[in-house]
């Protein structure tokens, strides 16, 4: 239903963008072709997006690792001073 809307409004803003634009058979066969040809990509997107996002958080590593520095020498009289 959407992608009705979208055609639609497409035609309307080429032929009211100037007055040299008409819209014949071939411009609008040919634009809904191209419009239903993009359709998939255009809804597998998001979800790629995603995707990507996802991917690129698990190749950084897992959540950040917390490094604790152990002076094994230091005792718990030694924090304050």
């Amino acid at each position: 239903m959407l992608w009705r809307q979208v055609s639609l409004t497409t035609f309307a803003v080429y032929v009211l963008s100037s007055s040299d634009n008409i819209l014949d058979a071939e411009k609008a066969f040919v634009s809904l072709s191209l419009f239903n040809i993009l359709r998939f990509p255009l809804t597998m997107l998001p979800m790629m997006i995603a995707n990507i996002v996802q991917a690129s958080f698990q190749f950084d590593g897992s959540p950040p690792k917390i490094s604790v520095n152990h002076n094994p020498t230091s005792s718990s009289d030694e924090i304050d001073g």
